[in-house]
């Protein structure tokens, strides 16, 4: 699988991997509750690593005289990195702060005109956050580019699809679900293993010795006195 496997392919995967029917018609009941394990296991992959392959940009206009805009569905707000402002979108790209309050006020009030854009924020007022103000208020046509991370797709319907890589999100529910139902055939084969990690650093160590074999010193070899030597001496 890969990134944008639709969900009733990832259905399909985690009913192969823990032994279940591939009937659609046997698993009905079930559907929904490997839904609900698929939108958890994705959202929390999501939040909790990084995604360099989620990376993405989007090109926002500014109008002159409005300083709220729409925020761009593709991006997470929660996830924007940098933002820059430009008069054509191609070149002169300025940095954009994020926050603001009293002090930019002071500098230009609040409804005045000006540019560059030297702000933006979220709009608190508006929930859920689906929309952004910037400041000062734009006095010419331009550009804000948001660089940040790609906003998480739902997985609802059949043709809706994941947001993250298709078989690891299948393999975090399908371990989800061994390990919720041990006393099945293919958990009490499959678990030990998965207890053990896979036995990677078994694997791991192997191959390290393998391609850096160890190197050990040998003793140095000590000569003891014979009992010859030590009667000798007594006498």
């Amino acid at each position: 699988m890969a990134l944008g496997v639709q969900l009733r392919d990832l259905i399909r995967g985690v009913r192969a991997e823990t032994g279940k029917s591939l009937n659609v018609a046997h698993g009905v009941a079930e559907r929904d509750s490997i839904v609900y394990q698929i939108q958890q296991k994705q959202e929390w992959l999501y939040y909790n690593f990084d995604w360099a392959s989620l990376e993405t940009t989007v090109q926002m206009p500014t109008i002159v005289g409005t300083n709220l805009y729409a925020f761009p569905g593709t991006l997470a707000f929660d996830f924007v990195n940098a933002v820059t402002c430009s008069d054509d979108g191609l070149t002169g790209f300025k940095p954009v702060k994020y926050g603001i309050g009293p002090a930019e006020y002071n500098c230009t009030p609040q409804n005045a005109q000006g540019w560059p854009v030297q702000a933006w924020q979220v709009d608190p007022t508006n929930v859920p956050n689906s929309q952004y103000k910037v400041w000062p208020v734009p006095s010419k046509v331009g550009w804000l580019m948001f660089q940040g991370r790609s906003a998480l797709r739902p997985l609802v319907a059949d043709d809706d699809v994941s947001t993250l890589d298709g078989t690891l999100i299948v393999l975090f529910v399908a371990q989800t679900i061994l390990q919720t139902d041990p006393s099945g055939r293919l958990a009490r084969l499959v678990l030990p293993h998965l207890s053990s990690g896979l036995y990677i650093d078994e694997w791991f160590t192997r191959l390290t010795f393998r391609v850096w074999p160890p190197r050990l010193e040998r003793a140095a070899v000590v000569s003891r006195p014979s009992v010859a030597e030590g009667t000798r001496e007594a006498a």
